[in-house]
């Protein structure tokens, strides 16, 4: 009897590919398809109509023209989200008030010494570490104090030799009637005489 005409055993762990159905061979037990192209290409067919609407859906976000990627929002707005937990603001420009107050925090608690004035209105843009105060720049004018910047937009031209002194002492305040215009002199007595209420 010749080999040929011997009966071919198969393997009782024989598997074809699910997507071409050819052979598994050399493949591990959990694999479903022979080859990572069959695989692609399922994977393709199944998620290309998901991956074609969520392109083709617009950002929420408003006046971005970008293409929704995440959570209906566009990578940049999603990612900002993520790291920051609020998506990029709106961004102003040429209106120097508009900007100003874009960049405020009017909620912030009424001071214990001076609760007669108000809750301040704390600017929550650039600040310098070192000196506590925050700076603006506005359309033709160098960086300023951001509390001389607020003077000058919603109360009007700072007088010549004076300085801004902060009523409500908080030198990240920049609420108009916290501010008010005095000598370097004065503004220096009433720091003394804030620092010495501090320590009583």
């Amino acid at each position: 009897m010749t080999d040929s005409s011997l009966p071919t055993a198969t393997p009782s762990n024989a598997r074809s590919c699910a997507e071409c159905g050819g052979s598994m061979e050399g493949r591990g037990t959990r694999a479903l398809y022979c080859s990572r192209k069959c695989n692609r290409r399922v994977v393709n067919r199944k998620h290309h109509p998901r991956r074609a609407f969520r392109v083709t859906a617009p950002c929420a976000v408003d006046d971005c023209q970008r293409n929704s990627r995440v959570k209906g929002l566009c990578h940049k707005h999603y990612e900002h989200q993520r790291i920051h937990g609020t998506v990029i603001p709106k961004v102003i420009v040429g209106d120097d008030k508009a900007r100003l107050l874009s960049k405020l925090d009017m909620c912030a608690p009424v001071q214990k010494h001076n609760a007669h004035l108000g809750s301040c209105w704390i600017y929550t843009g650039l600040v310098n570490e070192q000196t506590g105060y925050g700076h603006f720049n506005r359309v033709g004018v160098p960086s300023l104090l951001v509390h001389r910047a607020s003077y000058e937009l919603f109360v009007g031209p700072i007088p010549d030799g004076l300085q801004i002194d902060h009523l409500c002492m908080v030198r990240t305040c920049v609420r108009p009637e916290h501010l008010e215009p005095v000598t370097a002199a004065e503004n220096t007595r009433r720091a003394r005489a804030a620092a010495r209420a501090r320590q009583s």
